[in-house]
């Protein structure tokens, strides 16, 4: 079986490495990888390692460590579209967070203007792409209560 990134084959390499799997389970897995452009690592799944017989085998797990993209909001780009059907829309790729003022505007929610909650909102989008949905909107809905009227006044004035 093949190393899976370069991480893995530096460990299986290394002096604990080769206590774990043996001398010929890491000369098996040397040779199944040679020649192959690993990523320096992958994401975290448990991988079962098939060793020669005589051996117990083994789950190994494999962590993943992503490189930080800059997610940074004032980075992106802001505009207002008032034709898309969605109240707001961060896209990472093109780094832009776009804003239908014309929707927002018109609904309020539990008091607090749509509109403000759609900016905070798409800007915590922008800051944690990873973040699950619902945690976003638990976000928003603390940083708005949170928020002194002069940050309330900035963030408007970014979607001029």
């Amino acid at each position: 079986m093949p190393w899976v990134s370069d991480a893995q084959r530096r460990w299986g390499n290394s002096p604990a490495g080769r206590r774990a799997l043996g001398a010929s389970g890491v000369k098996e897995w040397n040779r199944a990888t040679k020649g192959r452009k690993l990523p320096e690592r992958v994401k975290h799944k448990k991988v079962s390692v098939s060793l020669p017989d005589g051996h117990k085998p083994k789950s190994i797990k494999v962590k993943v460590k992503f490189k930080k993209k800059s997610t940074a909001p004032w980075k992106f780009l802001r505009r207002v579209n008032n034709k898309q059907r969605s109240f707001g829309v961060t896209d990472l790729d093109k780094k832009t967070i776009t804003i239908n003022k014309r929707m927002s505007k018109r609904h309020k929610k539990g008091g607090t203007p749509e509109l403000l909650d759609t900016i905070v909102h798409e800007e915590t989008h922008a800051r944690h792409p990873r973040m699950n949905e619902q945690t976003v909107r638990r976000r928003t809905k603390r940083a708005i209560k949170r928020m002194p009227k002069r940050a309330k006044k900035a963030a408007y004035n970014r979607f001029r």
